[in-house]
């Protein structure tokens, strides 16, 4: 029901006649007035107008409560420029690319469903999960979903599965991690105050605090680029800044690890030679 429709079925009184001259003012008052459909916001996130740099123009996109995402545009006195229909109310959006060359923006359903939206269309990719989602990161190579099963699963675009990670502990939020030596890396918070880096697959650093962590914004403070920032569940804020010689290499144990996986994965396997009869059926 419309806010409008609400409001004419509260009014009631107990004289029959005052609630008919009530109702006929209400009527009164909202006869010349346009329809309009009002909601709730549920997410927003920014992506860039033209050209992927820090200092470019970017436009809204906005997720709201009756399963709609509008394209906002400030310049243009922020007026909604596009609108996506969607089969569920967004709650987390993760946007890569740019709104006049080419972008897609990962959506996060309240169904616990992953969708994609490709230059203004909703694509026919649906991400069913094996768990309940907690966040989400989006990038030109793949889809990071973090849940509550203590895993991070990776997709690619086509939404296909491509790995994942088992975490110690339970997850509380993921963050992009971008710099400009550094790209494509995720910053992930968990419940026993541990921030993992991780370089898709490959655990590059971790970092303790002392509390269990809310939520993470990694990006530019005052004169430092690399800051970030992490509400804490007392309250707290804590800051963090990134050293400008820092070395993101992947720990002893990943790259041992990936070491013992490399020989097995490059084991031929004995494919029988085709024969006569084979070659004749196909």
């Amino acid at each position: 029901l419309s806010i409008r429709r609400q409001r004419q079925m509260c009014i009631r009184d107990r004289s029959l006649s005052a609630e008919e001259r009530e109702i006929d003012g209400f009527v009164a008052r909202c006869k010349g007035q346009p329809v309009l459909e009002q909601t709730a916001i549920t997410c927003i996130c920014s992506i860039a107008k033209s050209v992927q740099e820090e200092a470019s123009q970017e436009n809204l996109l906005v997720g709201t409560e009756n399963a709609k995402l509008h394209v906002i545009d400030p310049v243009k006195n922020f007026e909604i420029i596009q609108t996506i229909d969607l089969p569920s109310p967004p709650v987390q959006l993760a946007a890569t690319g740019a709104i006049s060359v080419e972008y897609k923006v990962a959506v996060l359903g309240r169904d616990a469903k992953v969708y994609t939206v490709s230059d203004g269309h909703l694509t026919p990719h649906v991400l069913d999960l094996d768990a309940h989602p907690i966040s989400i990161i989006s990038s030109n190579k793949f889809v990071a979903v973090g849940c509550m099963n203590k895993t991070i699963y990776f997709y690619n675009l086509l939404g296909g599965l491509v790995h994942n990670i088992y975490l110690p502990d339970y997850l509380t939020c993921m963050e992009r991690f971008s710099t400009e030596h550094h790209a494509n890396m995720i910053l992930v918070g968990l419940k026993n105050g541990e921030i993992r880096l991780y370089n898709e697959i490959m655990l590059c650093s971790v970092t303790r605090i002392a509390e269990p962590i809310r939520a993470m914004k990694f990006g530019w403070l005052g004169r430092e680029d690399n800051t970030l920032v992490v509400p804490t569940s007392s309250g707290a804020l804590d800051i963090k800044i990134l050293a400008r010689a820092a070395k993101l290499n992947p720990s002893a144990a990943t790259s041992k690890l990936l070491q013992e996986q490399v020989p097995e994965q490059d084991v031929p396997l004995s494919i029988p030679k085709k024969t006569r009869v084979y070659v004749e059926q196909t």
